[in-house]
């Protein structure tokens, strides 16, 4: 599967903001790829339950398998944005900001 940078940013955009679903944190508030019941950050959005590891977490977007898996990213620094963003978010309204900030440097779009 290749995703473009509009496919990629509309899933997590969606996921997060306009579906509200909550963020994949530790009790440390640390980011993870799968988190308690089946919570996923943006990174994890791309990851199907079968491929999940456990011994993903901690490790960055780059170094996961993903020519393994199939998954190809039309720019895969928009990925490492996005996770970089969840991975530092403190609150929803902050998140959306950042993330139409990602999207008006990579020219695309806000779904709505």
């Amino acid at each position: 599967m290749r995703y473009t940078n509009q496919e990629v940013f509309d899933r997590v955009y969606t996921h997060f903001i306009i579906n509200e679903e909550p963020y994949s944190v530790d009790d440390k508030g640390s980011c993870m790829y799968r988190g308690i019941e089946g919570r996923k950050c943006a990174g994890g959005l791309f990851i199907k339950d079968e491929d999940y590891d456990v011994e993903y977490e901690g490790n960055g977007v780059h170094k996961l398998p993903w020519g393994r898996w199939g998954i190809e990213f039309s720019e895969f620094r928009l990925l490492e944005e996005l996770q970089a963003a969840h991975d530092q978010l403190r609150s929803r309204p902050t998140f959306a900001k950042i993330l139409a900030t990602v999207a008006d440097r990579f020219g695309l779009t806000v779904p709505t």
